[in-house]
């Protein structure tokens, strides 16, 4: 063991990469004594890598991520490495543990191990080196000068899977354990002699050095398959997936890149695995899906450790110190560079659409790459078009004159179309973008909105498809619609490869090159999974409405349409805009309980849709448009007479058997929470209602999910954006409040090292340490010892304050909520941290809940705005999200939030 690194040291300062490193070297290897010397190939590769990025003046540009796959004994205690290798090296630490369990029945997953280095690399491009490769440093330099250039000869790198040929140093030789000079010395004198290994770029059959490609395309992929967890194959159906997606394939040798293989075997080129390393071998099948991987490709979410050598004061020597560190989520520290950003193509077309057009682009402009627009009539709106089938507004000079600096605007074409299909796919045709992003003109997007989507999708580019409900405003800026179609998500964003075409325009299919529809390989709810909604001003004026009523008609015979009060069958009617949006303005409440509002739908034995009230903000380039500024749409006169939400009958028993419908509603006249609720929902309840809510809860983790080892909350840390706003906080008490058998601290903990006390508390917690799967079973928590507390929260009597309180998804469990953010502030420190989520509801909606909905394990039902005071008037928020309908549960709103204690 090396003595210089018997002095571990636990950096508490969380230093962010400012600049990301242009190149990523991947190398992977396990403390076995593999094929002989092995630590003495792998420290030689990384010396010389170190040595080579120095002499370069290239630390900044390259970085080497080694993954050590389940050492007993690991590399950052083993490797023999110089301080020129400990500049640019990280070690992803893989536990015996967690390597044995993706290894399974094989003796090394080499597929695992370089997705989990790709997952926390940072550079643009990623290489893949054996862990016994010697790089040149002139092969440093012109790989350098490639990537920064963006191509090398005729391949452009963005397209282009790039393997490499390679030179055998000879085993006699390198058994002598040479320095890199000697090794130098012995390639000067006797490089014509070795062995050549050259790859096949045609006839691609493995066994090469040096694959690489861009990192956002690596991630495309989800990278190497990780079904492939035995010998051989791996990289040939790598290989053979971009291929597919109409990549070159080269060989960096042919560029000039030369590279040389510390050689293991007598003689590679005659080798027999077999013989030699009897394994079971892959199934050489061809690649049937471009990305095979689960989300949680490269150990995402697992407990590793990233190991760097920090220097210990600014122009002082390297030390043998190490950081550790043990993200929850280490592919959120890979953020891309600014020139991998995805790029969008705004796809949009347009008829008639001067309203809101000017307001659209203001709000899409800057994060759109270019605005393609297709624009006039089909035959269904001829009726409203000029002599030539266009606008008769101000659509098209709006379009013109729009400010465009940077030449981002392009009307396709202006004319009579047959059909939307066509329009959309005119405006596809000279796309150039990642993704298209199909606008209506009277979508009016944020620019928080927009910045997550680029985050969300240029760190995970294997999402084909986001969809998004929409705000949709009903008369004025206070008033949104909900049920029926209103909420139906609109498809909004897809992937882009040229070759793609729409199939269709409603519902939106977008095919690509191979004709499968993007929406059905990889498609996500972005409001239901980060909060990301748009605003959708399409039934704000009375001209919108009269239009669309009219519009809809055009695709019926009208002698066939009934009226409002005639129609037997969900769809339009011939009246919908008198007897339904005009009639609303007088009486909400009567004609919602009549008609609903939706215009697909209302028959009065069937209405569908209804109102609710919108409090929250606009985006900003709404406010400058004309109509914000009239009284008359920011009227909430009607507001107060909505009519009530809908919901289904529910009835959730102590034994978690679900009863629905006319069971439901007679075990609801027996049993139900009416009497617990006030005016701020149900924030207390009796001791006998809270021990049925144990018994479920009990009967929760120690019957029914015996096998389960998370309850969300990865789920929670993803919508936490993974804590990252703790930034350098110093932390030295933690507790978790309701803890559970998984505790929320367990991906948390990893990024406080400071920390010296924790603390769970749960009324379960003795029965919760002998579920199987608890992560503090030993009374220990991400290797701290923890004190655990048998309690509710109610009961607790703190006998000191906390540096940081974590209470996530606890409230619905209690008993007595204003007792609970009593104790809460008794268990704080001035300037504490709190990290707070849970599921609240609007408070008009809470006894319409209560009446329809019956759940054994969670008798709380708190209001919004009694949890969103008592957040106001205690402390500064230094992190937010608010998600709207998880679950499936249209009337929930999930908090998650971050704040620092007001003094």
């Amino acid at each position: 063991m090396r003595s210089d690194l018997f002095q571990i040291h636990i950096d508490h300062e969380v230093r962010p990469v400012l600049q990301p490193p242009l190149i990523s070297i991947i190398q992977q290897g396990r403390n076995d004594g593999h094929m002989g010397n092995f630590l003495y190939r792998l420290a030689t590769s990384i010396n010389q890598f170190g040595r080579a990025i120095r002499e370069l003046g290239a630390e900044q540009d390259v970085e080497v991520i080694l993954c050590d796959w389940g050492s007993e004994h690991p590399f950052y205690q083993a490797l023999d490495l110089s301080p020129d290798a400990k500049r640019v090296l990280k070690i992803v630490t893989v536990s015996p543990f967690i390597a044995a369990k993706y290894n399974r029945d094989s003796q090394y997953s080499q597929v695992h191990a370089p997705n989990a280095a790709a997952r926390r690399a940072q550079g643009s491009y990623l290489m893949y080196f054996d862990g016994d490769t010697f790089l040149p440093r002139e092969t440093m330099r012109t790989l350098l000068e490639t990537v920064r250039a963006g191509r090398i000869g005729n391949f452009a790198l963005d397209r282009t899977l790039f393997g490499s040929s390679r030179y055998h140093i000879p085993k006699a030789f390198n058994t002598q354990n040479p320095s890199l000079e000697e090794i130098d010395r012995h390639i000067t004198a006797n490089h014509a002699s070795y062995a050549h290994e050259k790859i096949h770029t045609s006839n691609f059959m493995g066994a090469t050095n040096g694959l690489s490609l861009p990192r956002i395309e690596y991630w495309r992929a989800r990278g190497f398959d990780e079904s492939l967890i035995y010998w051989g194959w791996w990289d040939i159906e790598f290989y053979h997936r971009f291929r597919s997606q109409g990549f070159e394939f080269a060989d960096w040798e042919d560029m000039g890149l030369i590279n040389y293989h510390l050689e293991h075997y007598n003689n590679s080129q005659k080798r027999s695995l077999m013989d030699e390393n009897p394994r079971r071998p892959n199934d050489q099948r061809m690649p049937t899906q471009f990305a095979p991987n689960e989300e949680n490709w490269g150990l995402l979410g697992e407990r590793v450790s990233v190991i760097s050598w920090v220097a210990r004061s600014a122009g002082a020597a390297r030390s043998p110190t190490i950081s550790i560190s043990h993200p929850p989520d280490a592919a959120s520290d890979s953020t891309p560079r600014k020139d991998s950003r995805p790029r969008f193509s705004v796809g949009m077309i347009v008829f008639n659409a001067e309203l809101f057009l000017e307001t659209c682009l203001q709000s899409i402009y800057d994060f759109a790459h270019e605005i393609l627009i297709a624009e006039g009539s089909c035959p269904q709106g001829r009726w409203d078009a000029n002599a030539e089938g266009i606008s008769r507004d101000r659509t098209l000079e709006i379009i013109r004159n729009f400010p465009d600096p940077k030449q981002k605007i392009r009307l396709v074409a202006s004319k009579s179309w047959e059909h939307k299909d066509e329009m959309v796919n005119a405006y596809l045709a000279p796309a150039t973008g990642d993704y298209i992003f199909h606008v209506d003109s009277d979508e009016i997007w944020s620019r928080e909105s927009l910045e997550r989507i680029s985050q969300i999708l240029g760190s995970d580019p294997s999402i084909t498809c986001l969809e998004f409900n929409p705000l949709h405003f009903w008369h004025n800026f206070q008033t949104v619609t909900a049920g029926g179609h209103w909420d139906e998500p609109f498809m909004r964003i897809f992937k882009f490869e040229t070759g793609a075409r729409w199939q269709s325009h409603e519902p939106p299919i977008l095919l690509n090159p191979q004709g499968v529809p993007y929406n059905s390989i990889k498609r996500v709810n972005a409001t239901r999974q980060w909060g990301i909604r748009f605003h959708h001003y399409s039934y704000l004026t009375e001209e919108q409405a009269r239009w669309k009523g009219r519009f809809f008609l055009t695709y019926l015979d009208p002698t066939t349409v009934p009226t409002s009060d005639t129609s037997t069958r969900i769809g339009p009617t011939r009246d919908w805009f008198q007897k339904v949006w005009l009639a609303w303005e007088k009486d909400p409440q009567d004609v919602e309980q009549r008609y609903g509002t939706t215009p697909g739908g209302g028959p009065a034995w069937k209405p569908v849709g209804r109102t609710a009230v919108y409090q929250g903000a606009h985006p900003p380039a709404m406010t400058k448009h004309p109509l914000w500024n009239n009284p008359k749409y920011h009227s909430s006169k009607s507001q107060k007479k909505a009519s009530p939400v809908q919901m289904p009958k529910l009835f959730i028993t102590p034994e978690q058997q679900v009863l629905e419908g006319k069971e439901a509603e007679h075990m609801l006249e027996l049993c139900n929470d009416k009497r617990f609720v006030t005016d701020r929902g149900i924030i207390q309840v009796d001791h006998d209602r809270w021990e049925m809510a144990q018994k479920y809860e009990k009967r929760t983790w120690m019957v029914s999910a015996l096998h389960v080892d998370d309850d969300r909350n990865q789920e929670h840390a993803e919508r936490f954006d993974w804590y990252r706003s703790l930034g350098c906080h110093a932390f030295k008490s933690v507790i978790e409040l309701g803890c559970g058998p998984f505790t929320n601290l367990r991906l948390i903990l990893p990024l406080i090292p400071s920390v010296q006390h924790v603390t769970l508390l749960d009324p379960l917690i003795q029965e919760y340490l002998n579920h199987p799967h608890s992560t503090y079973r030993n009374k220990c928590l991400c290797n701290r010892p923890i004190e655990t507390i048998a309690s509710s929260i109610e009961q607790f009597s703190p006998i000191q304050t906390y540096d940081m309180v974590v209470m996530i998804n606890v409230l619905e469990h209690c008993y007595d909520i204003p007792k609970i953010f009593n104790v809460l502030l008794q268990l704080l420190a001035p300037k504490g941290i709190f990290i707070f989520a849970d599921n609240v509801f609007r408070k008009e909606e809470i006894p319409i809940l209560i009446s329809n909905q019956f759940d054994s394990g969670h008798p709380i039902r708190v209001s919004e705005d009694f949890v969103t005071q008592f957040w106001d008037q205690h402390f500064h928020t230094l992190y937010q999200k608010t998600f709207y309908g998880l679950y499936d549960q249209p009337h929930r709103i999930d908090l998650y939030r971050i704040g620092e204690r007001k003094e």
